[in-house]
This record gives structure tokens, sequence and C-alpha cells, in this order.
């Protein structure tokens, strides 16, 4: 049986969902022979129960940097936001960094 839900505003919960641990993934070769380094900035639909569900990007960066910041967030978990006590859907921004190394 396939329950509906319903997403909660973020401004609405009482506590907003929390990662678990680091979501990485490597550096995509052709950013990285560039030296490309930024921010993508994505829109994560965190369920209640602390998988991702649609993830759209909202600022990115090209070179293969947004797809693989998309892949690192499908493998994350976080807690899930509460309102009333109860875990709830919501959808958050969320800045994945990349950052070269030295």
């Amino acid at each position: 049986e396939v329950k509906k839900y319903k997403t909660v505003k973020s401004y609405e919960v009482e506590r907003p969902p929390s990662k678990k641990r680091d979501c990485r993934t490597s550096y995509p070769d052709e950013a990285r022979e560039l030296g490309i380094e930024g921010k993508v900035i994505l829109s994560l639909e965190v369920l209640a129960n602390g998988q991702i569900g649609r993830i759209k990007v909202i600022r990115g960066l090209g070179y293969g940097l947004d797809e693989a910041a998309i892949t690192a967030m499908r493998g994350c978990s976080f807690e899930p936001a509460t309102m009333g006590g109860q875990p709830v859907t919501t959808t958050i921004r969320y800045t994945y960094l990349w950052i070269l190394d030295e």
C-alpha cells in the first residue's frame, strides 16, 4: 500500500533535518583537470524516513560537478525534520562545496 505524504515547509518544522554523516563522491576528472572549484546549491527533499527524495539543482557549476553532487546526496541519509514530535518530509536548500586538494 502506498501512503501519500505531504511535504511540510521548512519554516514550519520544529527541528530541521540533519545529516547523519559526510556524503562524498569523487571529484569529476574534467573539473579536476580544469581546476574548477565552487558551490553546487541543491534543493533536497528529505523524506520522513531520512532518505532523499527529489533533488533539484538550483545553482550549478557544470563540468560534471552538479551530477556528482546529486550522486553523493542520493547515498546520503538524514535525521528527518520533526513536527509535533513526529518525523515529516520537508525540502531544504543544501550547498555541496567542491574544493580541490592541494
